[in-house]
């Protein structure tokens, strides 16, 4: 239990890594700086081994004390292999010795992973998250007992606060934090240089979106208020803006209240000819802005209506047994590509919502060689983006008539 007490009196923090794979430099500064900044005395050891020493290592692990223990990783590995049950393979047998010799508080470092970002406030990237995830109970993730970091080149602000917080917790003898990590909130600054910054930017797109408001020619400014703008006209503007935004958002969700799914209509060239774009993705980097969703309200087509039905059936079942989660998309993999075909948008606050091209290479890595996979996508109770597969049953393998379609199989998200 995270309160629990715990009788050791080691201040060893180990940190170790396998063949030098990233540098550990990052991580030591990271404790030595924390444990300057708690007033928890600390001392720091350093280790590296090699592949074929991994089994003899974790033996001389077990047989340490530690106030903590860090296992250092880089994030192109062939495979993140760190707690998987019976893989024969990977560092779960040094991870469980880790967690052995420092009762429960061990972490692990994810360096080069170029999918995080300090914009991001997360410890952990999504990419990252997808990858391990499913081998870790959620105490050894969040905190409580343990933690799981990725990073770039370098530690963000955010992995410092993580780690001064469970550094103070475990130097006080608990065995993690009381609560999941939550990052504090930050205000962003109100200063005048912003509030003109949002101003302008606010008149130039009321302006583009508005043409009659640019056809009245406003009166030269004089030099007093070219060096001193009015404020207050930006912030009506501004208000303005909000106030379209808001009755087209408005919009929108009623209309997708109409028909909960919504494929995607590729784009045409104004007579009716659909241009070549291959992915949702693809046409906004084209065309530079977004695009709505497309109808299909009059497609009586057999196999697509059967496809539909396949697909709501797969989605009442989820909402059955897991209501807290808010569903994204749902869609058709065709040899591990999305069938642009059969793309259903499901939330109705955000219509446009294409699917990150992270998800994309895995969607395209697991499922390269099965010819249809339905997929849904989602926000689990924690707002982290999700994915679940269901295996579409082949002619042959097809069930017999009257009988259930097979339970899904889960790919994403936690176990």
């Amino acid at each position: 239990l995270p309160a629990m007490a715990y009788s050791t009196k080691s201040r060893d923090v180990l940190i170790i890594n396998c063949d030098d794979t990233y540098s550990m430099d990052s991580v030591k500064t990271l404790v030595q700086k924390s444990s300057k900044a708690m007033g928890v005395e600390t001392s720091i050891e350093l280790r590296r081994f090699t592949l074929p020493e991994l089994a003899k290592v974790s033996e001389e692990v077990k047989e340490k004390r530690l106030l903590c223990a860090i296992l250092v990783l880089h994030a192109h590995e062939s495979r993140l292999s760190i707690n998987e049950k019976n893989a024969g393979i990977g560092y779960a047998v040094l991870y469980r010795a880790l967690r052995e010799a420092a009762e429960g508080r061990a972490l692990v470092v994810i360096g080069a992973d170029e999918k995080s970002s300090k914009a991001d406030r997360k410890v952990v990237s999504n990419w990252v998250r997808y990858k391990v995830a499913s081998q870790f109970e959620d105490e050894y993730l969040d905190g409580r007992r343990g933690f799981v970091f990725s990073w770039g080149r370098n530690y963000y602000p955010i992995h410092e606060d993580a780690f001064q917080q469970y550094l103070r917790a475990i130097g006080r003898g608990m065995g993690g934090l009381e609560q999941p990590f939550t990052p504090a909130i930050q205000l962003p600054p109100k200063t005048t240089d912003l509030v003109k910054k949002e101003g302008e930017i606010a008149t130039q797109e009321l302006q583009e979106n508005n043409p009659a408001l640019v056809s009245k020619k406003a009166p030269a400014a004089s030099s007093w208020k070219t060096e001193y703008p009015d404020v207050s006209q930006e912030r009506d503007l501004a208000g303005m803006l909000v106030q379209s935004k808001q009755q087209t958002s408005s919009t929108r969700s009623k209309e997708c209240d109409k028909e909960l799914y919504k494929p995607y209509a590729a784009p045409t060239n104004g007579r009716g000819t659909q241009l070549g774009f291959t992915t949702a993705t693809e046409h906004e980097r084209t065309s530079g802005r977004s695009q709505p969703l497309g109808r299909d309200n009059k497609n009586t087509d057999p196999k697509r209506e059967a496809i539909k039905h396949r697909l709501r059936g797969h989605l009442d079942e989820d909402k059955q047994n897991f209501p807290q989660r808010r569903g994204k998309l749902l869609g058709v993999l065709k040899y591990g590509e999305l069938d642009e075909s059969y793309i259903y948008p499901l939330d109705k606050n955000d219509p446009t919502f294409s699917v990150p091209g992270y998800m994309k290479e895995v969607f395209l890595k697991q499922r390269m060689g099965i010819p249809e996979t339905d997929v849904f996508i989602y926000k689990d109770k924690d707002g982290v983006l999700s994915s679940r597969y269901w295996d579409v049953p082949t002619p042959s393998s097809a069930p017999p008539k009257g009988s259930k379609i097979p339970a899904w199989v889960p790919y994403f998200g936690r176990k």
